[in-house]
């Protein structure tokens, strides 16, 4: 993914989710953003691994609301 204009390359709003094996180029925020959509305490068992990101805007990865004994695995 290259060149969101306005948010992260690729976006979780929940889990289970598995971000692999990507390369995220040159996005507005985060190459992946793990958000916590409508504070809905979605985020489990999501895991962004083996992924290449170069040139994000904020960060490389991003999360929100990320617990202790949630299997998130970055």
């Amino acid at each position: 993914m290259e060149g969101s204009g306005t948010e992260g390359g690729i976006v979780v709003g929940g889990g289970p989710a598995n971000v692999r094996n990507n390369m995220l180029v040159d996005n507005a925020y985060g190459g992946v953003s793990c958000q916590d959509y409508n504070g809905r305490n979605l985020q489990a068992n999501v895991w962004v691994v083996h992924n290449t990101m170069l040139d994000n805007g904020d960060s490389g990865i991003n999360v929100a609301a990320w617990r202790e004994g949630r299997g998130n695995i970055t």
